[in-house]
C-alpha cells in the first residue's frame, strides 16, 4: 500500500474528546474544510453511482443546541441550511440568524444506505493527499435518521475504527501515514469493499448520536 506519498494540507488536531468529535458530526455538513476536523476518510466514496439516494425530507433549517459545558469550553449552536439537491449532491450553509459567527461555510454531501442506516457521506474539499500523479480528496460517513421534525447524527468514533483495523487489519485496505499533522487512517479500499466493509461494521463504530430540530417555517 505504498501508494501514498505524502499527506498535506490543514490538517487541525482532534483531539479534544467527546465533546469536540460530537460538535465535529455537526460540521460534516456545512461548517469547516472537510480535511480540518477528521483524523479518518476513504478515497473512494461509498456513495458510489447506482447507490445513491435522495430524502427530500432532509431540506430545510436544523438546530443543534449544545448541553452545557463542565468546566470546558463554551460551543455554540450549530444551524445547518440544507438546498434541495441538484441531482444527487446536497449543498448545506452553516449560520444562526441569531449568532455572530464567521462567514457562512458550504459543504456538499451524498446520501447511501449502509448497515441498515441512511448515511450522509461528506465529499472531500480540496486536494488531501497527494499521491504521484494526482490530488485526490477524502470522503467521511455520518449515519443519521429522520423522524418528523427531528435529525440524528451519529458520528464515527476514530478510535474504534483504529481498534478494530489493529484487530483485524485484513477487514479493509488501508494505509497509517506516519506524518505529525493530518489523518491517522486513510481507507484505500474500493468503493464496492468499503460498501461491504461498513455494511458488516458500521454500527460498531458509532458514538452517542446528537439530536438537530428543524426550525418552526423552515419545511
Amino acid at each position: 500500500m505504498g501508494v501514498v506519498k505524502e499527506v498535506v494540507g490543514g490538517y487541525l488536531s482532534h483531539q479534544e474528546g467527546f465533546r469536540m468529535r460530537t460538535h465535529t458530526a455537526l460540521l460534516l455538513l456545512a461548517a469547516v474544510p472537510v480535511a480540518a476536523c477528521f483524523e479518518y476518510g476513504s478515497i473512494n466514496p461509498a456513495a458510489s453511482p447506482g447507490h445513491r439516494v435522495v430524502v427530500g425530507r432532509l431540506v430545510g433549517e436544523w438546530r443543534y443546541e449544545p448541553p452545557p459545558s463542565e468546566g470546558g469550553e463554551e460551543q455554540g449552536p450549530v444551524c445547518l441550511r440544507i438546498e434541495p439537491p441538484s441531482g444527487m449532491t446536497y449543498v448545506a450553509r452553516s449560520g444562526c440568524p441569531d449568532v455572530e459567527a464567521p462567514e457562512q461555510e458550504t459543504n456538499s454531501f451524498m446520501l447511501t444506505r449502509l448497515g441498515g442506516y441512511l448515511v450522509v457521506e461528506l465529499n472531500g474539499s480540496g486536494p488531501d493527499i497527494s499521491l504521484p500523479d494526482r490530488a485526490l480528496s477524502t470522503h467521511h460517513v455520518h449515519p443519521i435518521r429522520l423522524a418528523g421534525d427531528s435529525l440524528w447524527v451519529w458520528p464515527l468514533v476514530e478510535e474504534q475504527l483504529d481498534t478494530l483495523l489493529s484487530r483485524e487489519p485484513g477487514l479493509v485496505a488501508h494505509i497509517r501515514p506516519e506524518v505529525e499533522e493530518g489523518p491517522d487512517l486513510v481507507i484505500t479500499a474500493s468503493s464496492a469493499e468499503l460498501r461491504a466493509f461498513y455494511e458488516a461494521h458500521l454500527a460498531a463504530l458509532l458514538g452517542d448520536s446528537i439530536l438537530l430540530l428543524r426550525q418552526a417555517g423552515a419545511r
